[in-house]
């Protein structure tokens, strides 16, 4: 149901420098689902933290352990999003912050295209099945 209102939200937000922020939350939160398999909801300020998360996961993850998930989004091309998604927290906050130092608003300016890959990243995980998580399994 999470995931469905996620995807939803992607899917209804156009690509513009002021959804950017919006954007980038919801595949951020998008990415945690599968990696971990669990939905995560969130303030957008945590977008930084999920992401170094994210990031530690996913370089510490062999592909052995993934088990039967080696077609999941997050396991064949976790280095390439994890960069993606930087790039785009990063371009959002040097906006930012050009934003509030200056008042000429040419400065600003944000790639839409690369705006627009992160959005296209989230609808792709929003396919993924959502019982492909990327934990490895627990012994009991």
């Amino acid at each position: 149901m999470f995931r469905a209102q996620l995807s939803q939200q992607l899917e209804t937000t156009s690509v513009t420098e002021t959804t950017a922020p919006s954007l980038l939350h919801l595949t951020t939160l998008l990415c945690f689902q599968a990696l971990h398999g669990l939905p995560l909801n969130v303030s957008g300020k945590y977008v930084p933290t999920i992401l170094k998360h994210l990031a530690s996961r996913l370089t510490s993850i062999d592909t052995n352990e993934c088990g039967d998930s080696g077609d999941n989004l997050l396991s064949t091309k976790g280095n390439h999003i994890l960069k993606q998604l930087g790039d785009a927290e990063a371009m959002i906050m040097a906006g930012w912050k050009n934003s509030t130092d200056s008042s000429n608003s040419s400065d600003n300016i944000m790639d839409l295209e690369a705006i627009h890959s992160v959005r296209q990243l989230g609808l792709d995980l929003c396919q993924t099945p959502p019982s492909l998580s990327l934990d490895p399994p627990t012994s009991t």
